[in-house]
């Protein structure tokens, strides 16, 4: 009697250890999901807080008018009118047209030596060549400026 039950002992012994390695390729799994998932939920955070200074950086020249409900769509000579009445301004304000203007004039500045610009508030661009600054509120004088400069080099 003692003989069948030595073999079945022997049966679960052999199904324990089975069950053992299988436990211990799935704890393995385990531990490798884990430190996957650690990495992943660190990009997420990356990832998430570069859309938002992505999205951010997107609306950074939006204006948020309080009081003028959303479905008016105003176009921006209604904004200028809107915000002199409001803050009751001298002249309408420049919005980010006045300094576009002079992308033109930046693109010829980017290929030329020794030559410094920027776009200085509201919309003036700034030209510093050899030391000397100048400061343009048009870019057709910007343009004739540059002119100079070229024919200079």
């Amino acid at each position: 009697m003692n003989f069948p039950l030595r073999r079945e002992f022997t049966g679960l012994k052999g199904n324990v250890t089975e069950m053992e390695k299988c436990l211990s390729v799935c704890t393995d799994d385990i531990v490798l999901l884990q430190a996957k998932l650690e990495t992943m939920s660190k990009e997420l955070i990356k990832l998430e807080n570069k859309r938002e200074n992505l999205e951010s950086r997107s609306r950074r020249n939006n204006l948020r008018i309080v009081g003028v409900p959303e479905e008016n769509i105003l176009s921006p000579t209604d904004v200028s009118t809107l915000l002199l009445e409001a803050f009751e301004l001298e002249k309408e304000p420049l919005t980010a047209r006045a300094r576009a203007a002079f992308n033109e004039v930046r693109r010829l500045l980017r290929g030329m030596q020794g030559v410094r610009f920027g776009i200085i508030h509201p919309a003036r661009l700034r030209i510093t060549y050899e030391g000397v600054q100048h400061d343009f509120v048009s870019p057709e004088k910007a343009k004739a400026y540059i002119q100079t400069i070229t024919t200079q080099q």
